[in-house]
């Protein structure tokens, strides 16, 4: 797991010759950004993510540099998670795993503190605005997924077809999980809410389906789907 992401300044802060050429062969543009996460109690141990136009290089410490595109990410795994201590809170963790269609993947894992979400002022000494940085990074490709997906999506539900995220079903009809199922208009609520996802049904006590949202599959572009679909799919 990354730890704490270093500052944009210091000898971990340059492209290697090696991340170089690999982004390089695989076309990855411009670079955009380097994030340095310390991966061990020394900071003489670094991984760093190079950020280019196109994709990212990994080149964790004592390893081989590996490079990601967008344009293949089959999917995007999302969690963010607010933890607190006696009531008051400690800090924002947040993983972005990220999986290419052939089955590999890379996880974009780190913490910040938000200073909106504590009482003391202070508190924004330690906020490490470079993780929250690095967090963006794992929320922009989660977004461009949606982006990218979201036509194709789209005109197979005007086919009639469904579309699968993990063990739960949606299609113009409705949304399905196991043997339970029900039509769109019935669906009273659809609800985020501290990692959760909860799809209430008018008249029932216990929700149809409530899931980590860290367990589905490009959530992103599921509750875009989901919320175009209890709105009425656009001509």
């Amino acid at each position: 797991m990354d730890l704490m992401v270093l500052s944009a300044e210091g000898p971990w802060a340059q492209l290697t010759p090696e991340a170089e050429r690999v982004a390089q062969e695989h076309h990855l543009g411009r670079l955009r950004e380097i994030f340095a996460i310390q991966a061990g109690l020394s900071r003489e141990k670094v991984n760093r993510v190079y950020e280019f136009e196109a994709g990212l290089v990994r080149q964790n410490h004592g390893k081989a540099p590996e490079a990601l595109r967008w344009d293949q990410l089959a999917t995007v795994h999302e969690r963010v998670t607010n933890r607190y201590n006696n009531g008051t809170y400690d800090a924002t963790y947040f993983t972005y795993t990220l999986t290419l269609a052939n089955g590999a993947s890379t996880k974009l894992d780190g913490f910040y503190r938000d200073p909106k979400l504590h009482r003391n002022p202070e508190f924004a000494i330690s906020a490490n605005p470079r993780g929250r940085q690095y967090a963006d990074l794992g929320r922009a490709v989660a977004n461009y997924v949606t982006r990218a997906k979201l036509p194709g999506a789209l005109e197979s539900l005007e086919r009639g077809e469904s579309l699968a995220f993990g063990d739960v079903t949606i299609d113009r009809n409705g949304v399905r999980r196991g043997r339970h199922a029900a039509p769109w208009v019935s669906i009273q609520e659809v609800k985020v809410e501290k990692g959760w996802i909860t799809i209430k049904q008018e008249g029932k006590f216990r929700p149809l389906h409530k899931q980590e949202v860290a367990r589905i599959p490009n959530f992103s572009l599921f509750i875009t789907v989901v919320e175009k679909l209890r709105e009425g799919l656009p001509s």
